[in-house]
């Protein structure tokens, strides 16, 4: 989030009264919001290289998809500095090259080399009793569907 008269309504206005609309003729200059400065968490569990990570929109999930042709996913909870593997989404038959979730944060969608697109729920990694699967463990689950006509791999 942007904190400059020009972009934060709040701020525009010190006065109280209504605030002054942005101009385009008039150059504003806006600092930007700080990078990450330090690693809070080193999450492992492929056996080889992690080629993405994608977080759901609702923050509560990160899918990382890796050349071991697993994806696996993170519950996370950052402000406590817990991540943990809510499953391990196993099926592509070739490397993992793309995650990406719906806007809800209910489904995902996989990608490989293999040519196949899966598409995986989050009800279904969590039916086994929360995080984990109970108390087995992170669950390995089929996906609810592939797409499978492509004839090459897809990114």
């Amino acid at each position: 989030q942007m904190h400059c008269l020009y972009h934060d309504a709040s701020l525009a206005a010190g006065d109280g009264s209504a605030p002054e609309p942005p101009s385009l003729l008039r150059d504003c200059f806006c600092e930007p919001p700080p990078l990450p400065a330090r690693c809070i968490a080193i999450l492992g569990g492929h056996m080889d290289e992690v080629w993405l990570v994608a977080l759901s929109r609702d923050g509560r999930y990160a899918a990382s998809a890796s050349r071991d042709r697993m994806v696996i996913v993170w519950e996370c909870t950052p402000e406590q500095g817990d991540f943990r593997v809510a499953s391990a989404l196993d099926g592509h038959a070739g490397p993992c090259s793309c995650a990406a979730w719906s806007p809800d944060s209910r489904c995902l969608l996989t990608a490989a080399d293999d040519g196949d697109i899966r598409l995986w729920t989050v009800a279904e990694w969590l039916e086994g009793g929360g995080p984990g699967g109970g108390e087995g463990g992170p669950r390995t689950l089929a996906s609810l569907r592939s797409f499978s006509r492509h004839r090459g791999s897809v990114t």
